[in-house]
């Protein structure tokens, strides 16, 4: 039955996907690869002879002796040790992993310790990608000055992006992300129209569209435009709301100097306009005015003398 059981270990210790390794701390080389199985062999690189033998330290590029020691410290008081390293091939290509540990007592005074490796490389750039999207999507809010949300509508949890924080100019440890807390940076003239509103647009099931003051923390006012979409559940409810908001201070602001400086042009050209139809009639009124004077210089030289 002994030797069953051990046939039946080494059969899943070699077809395991995982890489295993058993480990050993030897005095002159610390802690020491006594066994591994197929797959850990292969990602290394090594034929199974040269690999068994080699000490951690001599693949592993991350962690230093202290390290290890308090790893091993751990798993001997029987933790199941979890982190994340690189080794190193023998091609000379490092590659990162992530690292169980948890002690493995043989018997007879024996204590060895079983490492069950994973390679993390995909999940890493995935993560990296993800890191890189994120960073460009911030820039591009950032840049048009357009901050997006999500309203949990169940539990009432609203999630804003940083450009959204940089707009509404709250810093996101100092403010409550609720509807409410929400509702309470609007304009207070402009508040009861917002919520009026976005509720009505819920329960219409229609989308969410409104531009209206916000009241900065230092008291500045901003102008914005906000819209958003909702998910219904199976039964007809809004159970969530996604959209964006667009900080239209300056455009406003440019649009209502364009519209002011438009009404002087308009006045300028009644003006000007009344100017020259005053100047026409001057003019002719002159003209008229010379043929009567003509006229009256010309009477006067007919009139018998002595007549006024």
């Amino acid at each position: 039955e002994l030797r069953q059981n051990e046939k039946s270990f080494r059969a899943i210790f070699e077809q395991a996907g995982d890489y295993i390794l058993l480990l050993e701390v030897k005095e002159d080389k610390g802690l020491v690869i006594v066994d591994a199985n197929h797959a850990a062999c292969e990602i290394h690189g090594y034929a199974h002879e040269e690999f068994i033998g080699k000490a951690i330290r001599d693949i592993d590029r991350k962690l230093d002796e202290k390290q290890v020691r308090a790893i091993l410290d751990r798993a001997m008081a029987g933790e199941a040790v979890f982190f994340e390293t690189a080794h190193l091939k023998k091609d000379g290509t490092i590659f990162p992993i992530e690292v169980s540990v948890k002690l493995l007592e043989i018997g007879e005074g024996l204590v060895q310790f079983i490492s069950i490796e994973r390679d993390i490389s995909e999940r890493l750039q995935a993560e990296e990608r993800l890191r890189m999207q994120e960073t460009i999507l911030n820039k591009s809010q950032e840049i048009a000055h357009l901050g997006s949300w999500h309203l949990d509508i169940e539990k009432n949890v609203l999630t804003w992006s940083d450009e959204q924080y940089r707009i509404f100019g709250r810093p996101p440890q100092e403010f409550g992300a609720t509807y409410e807390a929400f509702l309470e940076t609007i304009h207070p003239d402009d508040r009861d129209m917002v919520n009026k509103t976005y509720i009505s647009a819920i329960e219409k099931n229609l989308p969410y569209e409104c531009i209206h003051r916000v009241i900065r923390p230092d008291g500045e006012e901003r102008i914005v435009l906000e819209k958003s979409e909702d998910v219904i559940d199976e039964n007809g409810k809004t159970t969530h709301s996604y959209g964006f908001t667009q900080d239209i201070t300056e455009q406003t602001r440019k649009l209502q100097e364009r519209e002011a400086l438009e009404d002087k042009l308009q006045q300028a050209y009644k003006m000007e306009a009344i100017g020259t139809l005053a100047g026409g009639i001057a003019h002719d009124f002159n003209n008229i005015l010379g043929v009567i004077l003509g006229y009256t210089d010309m009477a006067k030289e007919d009139a018998p003398p002595g007549t006024q």
